[in-house]
């Protein structure tokens, strides 16, 4: 099989989109599959951009990566890499793709096109959100929403097939069209063993991600705050611009946190491994949208398992799919601070428990490689050919 893997993300980069991207066509490669990973060039890192220094591992010898320029000109589109990742395609149909992925709502139509004239090749949407129905999505901003929208309701009739995130996910799409759906899981891009009691001696409560206040940035450090106690620290590794640094200030010194905390700014992947390693207990407190109950999988929440570190969870339907309450987390009603506090000192205080999650973190971890779970994409993506 060969294989495209496209996303108008720029590469390298550390956001998490870019890292799912590479990631997710890297976990078809380990499967043996000729991969081609498609994504805009980042002509501020290209030149100097290792892989195996970004992300810790050599890439697999099955991996081939294409960067094409947004730029036309003076001015920078989506269209102008989508046009251009198009043009090499067709050009290079004698070497016989055969499944193109997109990850990218905004190429529907190209992808739909590119049936039209290459039409062997198998077409997959891999969703990341949900455009069919905006009476439903009043979260929505509205940049790109009715184009979206647009593109989902007469694009998707038209592919073979929908990667979606989780259950949820999937079940949404079940609703509204007749296509094949899946809940193609998220990955962990390798697994780091810190011994449970190195993780419990460092006190260290993380999270990991943006700081904007709909990421829920001001419950984990109310939830930090109320929980303290004497020797523990937060780490917050992420803030990707000044103003959410920032942000991020402002409420640590609200509650009186700024000598307890540490801010890193947005990190590399492997910059993000270091930091990791001193995390005993990792926060993911979501409220409960239906964004987050239905659209989301985090990738902070693959980062802490990855690690072996337990959680405190939101629990919501998108979250069940990857964590069970008491097994690799505690689940705690989505904006419930006292619940989250009272499941952080728990976790913090009980050594048997702490090692038995961190046990089961560690598990599901393996059971999550993005080797295992693009495997299962593969065999959704045979299925539909």
């Amino acid at each position: 099989m060969k294989l495209i893997y496209l996303n108008k993300v720029k590469f390298p980069g550390s956001i998490p989109a870019t890292v799912f991207s590479a990631m997710n066509a890297h976990g078809f490669a380990e499967n043996g599959i000729e991969t081609y990973f498609i994504a805009r060039t980042n002509k501020k890192k290209q030149p100097d951009f290792d892989f195996t220094d970004y992300f810790g591992f050599e890439p697999n010898p099955m991996l081939y990566i294409r960067l094409f320029s947004g730029g036309f000109a003076h001015t920078s589109s989506n269209e102008f890499f989508y046009i251009r990742a198009c043009r090499w395609i067709f050009e290079h149909r004698d070497e016989a793709f055969d499944v193109i992925v997109t990850r990218d709502p905004g190429f529907l139509p190209y992808l739909v096109m590119l049936k039209r004239m290459l039409p062997r090749v198998t077409i997959i949407y891999q969703s990341h959100n949900f455009y069919m129905d905006l009476k439903k999505r009043s979260d929505l901003k509205p940049v790109n929403k009715r184009k979206y929208h647009l593109f989902e309701r007469t694009c998707i009739p038209h592919v073979d097939g929908i990667m979606a995130l989780q259950t949820a996910h999937r079940d949404l799409y079940r609703q509204y069209t007749d296509t094949p759906v899946f809940h193609g899981w998220p990955g962990v891009a390798r697994i780091d063993e810190v011994p449970a009691h190195e993780r419990m001696e460092n006190r260290t409560v993380g999270y990991i991600g943006s700081f904007q206040d709909f990421k829920g940035i001001e419950s984990v450090i109310r939830c930090f705050k109320q929980a303290y106690q004497s020797g523990w620290k937060l780490i917050l590794a992420g803030g990707r611009q000044e103003n959410e640094i920032n942000f991020a200030r402002e409420v640590l010194n609200r509650y009186s946190l700024e000598d307890r905390a540490e801010i890193t700014g947005w990190l590399s992947y492997e910059e993000l491994r270091k930091v990791m390693r001193k995390m005993t207990i990792g926060l993911l407190l979501l409220d409960d949208t239906f964004y987050n109950r239905y659209l989301t999988a985090p990738s902070k929440l693959f980062d802490y398992l990855s690690g072996g570190i337990p959680v405190v969870a939101s629990d919501l339907p998108s979250l069940r799919d990857f964590i069970d309450h008491d097994g690799e987390a505690l689940l705690v009603p989505p904006g419930d601070i006292e619940a989250a506090s009272d499941a952080l000192t728990v976790l913090m205080n009980e050594s048997a428990r702490y090692r038995r999650m961190f046990r089961r973190a560690l598990a599901c971890a393996r059971d999550l490689t993005w080797k295992r779970v693009t495997a299962r994409m593969v065999e959704f993506i045979e299925s539909v050919v």
